[in-house]
């Protein structure tokens, strides 16, 4: 596996009240230590706990996604709820610490005009490897 980027964090935007940690890692082919070498591909690992929950990984929700492309995968939900009468996803939006700021938007996805700032570095993607993406068609 590869190394993991970590935050743990406190969310307070009603209906997602709790607690999130939301990790990156790069990965890496089980036949060697390198990255991959036609692409670097990324795994988001989140783990979302309601506030007043049980420490019991039964009261925990995780989910990992992958993709090619880093720029898509900041952009995924942390969790969804159904609450309100509507489906509504909780997304990070800035990831300057002590200053994260977090949004929910109806439905399963961002809005696409909306931005994420403060991304550390690490999760920062050069245009050149952006347009290097292959084509992956999603699969209906």
């Amino acid at each position: 596996m590869g190394r993991w980027q970590e935050f743990i964090l406190d969310v307070n935007k009603p209906p997602f009240v709790g607690s999130v940690l939301v990790a990156y890692q790069t990965l890496i082919p089980l036949s060697g230590k390198g990255r991959p070498k036609a692409f670097p591909a990324w795994e988001r690992l989140v783990i979302w706990k309601p506030r007043n929950s049980e420490n019991a990984l039964c009261a925990q929700f995780a989910h990992v996604n992958t993709d090619i492309c880093l720029r898509k995968l900041v952009r995924a939900n942390l969790h969804g709820d159904g609450s309100l009468g509507h489906r509504v996803s909780l997304y990070l939006m800035d990831y300057a610490p002590g200053r994260e700021v977090f949004q929910w938007f109806e439905g399963e996805e961002l809005p696409q005009q909306e931005l994420i700032v403060g991304l550390p570095p690490t999760l920062e993607e050069p245009d050149k490897i952006h347009v290097s993406h292959p084509l992956v068609e999603e699969m209906p």
